[in-house]
């Protein structure tokens, strides 16, 4: 007769010296590791940080390489609309004027859902695309400005100002 002996679940074979001593030297370096900091890239200037001179001196000599980056247009004077959106409007355009164009975008998007056809919101939301550099989508809303405009003469010439200033550094930046 041959007997077995059955192992009881719970009697199990602990692991050897070495391996729990490897185990705690691997637990205790990887709790000292240092990870060193990611690198930091320097910050890019805001567009409204950089700005061109107001009059470039004649040059001496011509360059065919160079293109002169074209001056902004100046904003024109502050039109006191009416309506449901005007005040959201007249908050934009200070929030412009103080050089948060992020906030005047946020106002102007608002006003343009309440009043989608004002040539004046569509022209305030390109310059604030203008001043955060984000010339396409300038161009963009200045000629969905310039669509909705109609008899407005000082609106219709300060938005094609700006639609050349924004098409001339969509040309400087390929």
């Amino acid at each position: 007769m041959t007997t077995t002996t059955h192992r009881h679940p719970a009697a199990r074979q602990l692991p050897s010296a070495p391996f729990l001593l490897l185990l705690l030297l691997t637990v205790v370096l990887y709790g000292c590791a240092v990870t060193a900091p990611a690198p930091t890239r320097p910050a890019r200037p805001s567009p409204t940080e950089i700005s061109p001179p107001a009059e470039m001196p004649p040059p001496t000599a011509p360059r065919p390489a160079e293109t002169p980056r074209p001056v902004k247009p100046s904003p024109g004077k502050v039109v006191q609309p009416t309506g449901p959106a005007g005040s959201l409007y007249i908050e934009a355009e200070s929030a412009l004027r103080s050089g948060n164009p992020g906030r005047a975008e946020i106002l102007v998007e608002r006003a343009l859902r309440i009043d989608p056809g004002n040539a004046r919101y569509w022209h305030l939301l390109g310059r604030a695309k203008f001043d955060q550099g984000a010339y396409p989508q300038a161009v963009q809303f200045f000629r969905k400005a310039e669509s909705r405009i109609g008899g407005d003469r000082e609106l219709a010439d300060r938005n094609r100002e700006y639609l050349h200033a924004a098409t001339a550094r969509i040309g400087g930046q390929q």
